[in-house]
């Protein structure tokens, strides 16, 4: 006779965990996809060609989408003055 003992799996990440997938802005009409699994989309000049691109990878490949979807990814300095 055999006894089955519980696995706990509360300390081990899962392995096929979903990423975050969110919009990166570079500046003026500079935009990427990326996503905390890897993914990263080419650059578009439209945020709408990004954002779709986004939601695409979130749905084929069971991603998060991050909210705000679109984030600065470059500091804006200030006017000199």
């Amino acid at each position: 006779m055999s006894i089955a003992v519980p696995i706990e799996t509360g300390d081990i990440p899962l392995p096929l965990s979903p990423g975050v997938v969110a919009v990166l802005e570079y500046g003026f009409a500079r935009f990427a996809a990326t996503c905390s699994c890897g993914w990263t989309s080419r650059r578009r000049f439209l945020r709408a060609a990004a954002n779709i691109d986004a939601w695409e990878h979130s749905l084929h490949e069971k991603c998060d989408v991050s909210v705000p979807l679109v984030i600065a990814a470059t500091t804006r300095r200030p006017l000199a003055g």
